[in-house]
């Protein structure tokens, strides 16, 4: 599954230096999920390029993210894979955790059918309730689709987004093209004050601090 145009490049390093997970774990769900499990249900490749150089577009780099919310929920991988597995196969979707929303209660998997019924992830469709599951998408944003757009890693109330339209899906400052990594945390490391950072790109101060931020809670 070749890159799209707009659907951003993402290799390990990235996905790893966004969501502060090792880059052997990335680089090990790609290699034995998507370009193993899941291309067998989908009889199609989700990564392109070999090894370390090895990349992914922004709706697998989204399910990369959900697929580790589910494991920190306390739900198996088995439970996981078999989740995807239904909810691709029910609605015919290559990137079943980027489209459809997935919610988690007591370490099990549900799924919206529509607006309203949720159905559990497995064989038995159960149908579950609404007010005691645990959802993970506040801080991504959907498309009329309903695929996932732009991702907020800091929240929605903060500047700092990853959006595959904008600098092939790096982190800048929302509604622009600047980068936070190469650009304002430069200066910043240079010793530059926030103030001059900001008047430099015509930024908030509030929108320069939230890129520090994530920078830092990056590196931490």
């Amino acid at each position: 599954m070749k890159s799209e145009l707009g659907l951003g490049i993402y290799t390990s390093s990235d996905i790893s230096s966004i969501l502060m997970l090792p880059t052997y774990k990335i680089r090990r769900w790609i290699n034995n999920f998507w370009d193993t499990h899941f291309a067998e249900i989908q009889n199609s490749k989700y990564s392109w390029g070999n090894g370390k150089d090895k990349a992914v577009n922004f709706h697998t780099f989204i399910e990369i993210l959900i697929f580790n919310k589910l494991l920190e929920h306390g739900i198996s991988y088995k439970k996981i894979l078999t989740a995807h597995k239904t909810i691709s196969e029910d609605f015919n979707m290559s990137f079943p955790f980027a489209n459809t929303k997935i919610l988690a209660s007591d370490k099990n998997i549900f799924y919206y059918i529509n607006n309203e019924t949720i159905i559990k992830a497995d064989e038995s469709k159960q149908i579950g309730i609404k007010h005691i599951l645990e959802h993970f998408y506040d801080r991504i944003d959907f498309d009329d689709d309903n695929y996932a757009k732009r991702y907020w890693p800091l929240g929605k109330d903060k500047s700092v987004v990853i959006d595959p339209k904008h600098q092939f899906g790096q982190p800048t400052i929302n509604g622009t093209n600047i980068l936070i990594d190469t650009i304002i945390y430069s200066y910043y490391k240079g010793g530059e004050s926030l103030k001059v950072i900001a008047s430099l790109y015509e930024l908030k101060l509030s929108q320069v601090e939230d890129a520090i931020s994530y920078m830092t809670r990056k590196v931490a």
